[in-house]
């Protein structure tokens, strides 16, 4: 059986010198094809070899279940008062995220490029949008959220990618929470709205302190659906195959929806 292939991840487009804190990443070469150590080797055959140092949050990744504590208490009553290297629920127990996916493409919805950063996406309006695209939510393990904003991402435009947001408010992301899903997802850096507005659950990344810490759902961020929305596509089999650190915040990933 053959199947169309979209590629949903972001990679790395910047530079040491992209003008961004929330990004460190560092290139260093351990060889390239012009040492010359090479020069006495058979035919002169040489070998490149680089050491990569980042932030595994910058890119396309699934944040572990440990990511998150509350007074230092995480999901099912997690401590983590010692070392980082004995944190339970790190990257390395994330499963291959896989499943009948749902993209709820807010911009096509409301005839826009980019959803406004003030506003703030409300449970009513992913009820409309799910009549919009003619579809409930509850046959789906993975929802994936398109606001337009990774379009900063692509222009290079780090600093104001990461200032802030438009996400999920507190109402949206406690009736989210409720249905029968395994991960949700965003083309953003955090799923959630950012700033968040006043409420009485939490001020501070409250899809977090949500998904993360109370429900263990995993959470996809830094996501590209603009392929998917152009060519009006909504629903797939979605997979996320996590690249695994022993005890690490978060995990790597290329994910992929096929058609």
């Amino acid at each position: 059986m053959d199947f169309n292939v979209i590629e949903l991840g972001i990679g790395i487009p910047f530079t040491k010198d992209s003008p961004t804190e929330k990004i460190n990443f560092k290139t260093s070469y351990l060889f390239t094809h012009n040492d010359e150590r090479w020069n006495s080797k058979p035919d002169r055959q040489s070998f490149f070899k680089e050491k990569i140092e980042m932030d595994l949050h910058c890119i396309s990744h699934v944040d572990a279940i440990n990511h998150r504590a509350q007074n230092k208490i995480g999901f099912k009553g997690s401590k983590y008062e010692s070392e980082p290297s004995t944190y339970q629920n790190g990257a390395d127990t994330i499963p291959i995220i896989r499943g009948k996916a749902l993209m709820l493409d807010f911009p096509k919805f409301l005839k826009v490029d980019i959803l406004k950063e003030e506003n703030e996406i409300t449970v009513n309006l992913i009820e409309k949008c799910l009549n919009f695209q003619g579809t409930g939510i509850d046959d789906y393990k993975i929802i994936l959220i398109r606001t337009g904003h990774i379009v900063h991402w692509k222009n290079g435009e780090y600093d104001k990618y990461f200032e802030k947001e438009v996400g999920l408010n507190v109402e949206a992301i406690t009736w989210l929470a409720e249905k029968n899903i395994i991960a949700v997802g965003a083309d953003n850096f955090a799923v959630e709205n950012i700033p968040t507005k006043e409420n009485s659950y939490s001020n501070f990344y409250p899809g977090h302190k949500k998904f993360l810490g109370e429900k263990g759902i995993y959470i996809i961020e830094n996501l590209d659906l603009d392929d998917l929305s152009a060519r009006k596509i909504n629903r797939f089999y979605f997979i996320a195959a996590p690249i695994r650190f022993k005890n690490a915040s978060a995990a790597l990933i290329n994910p992929i929806a096929l058609l």
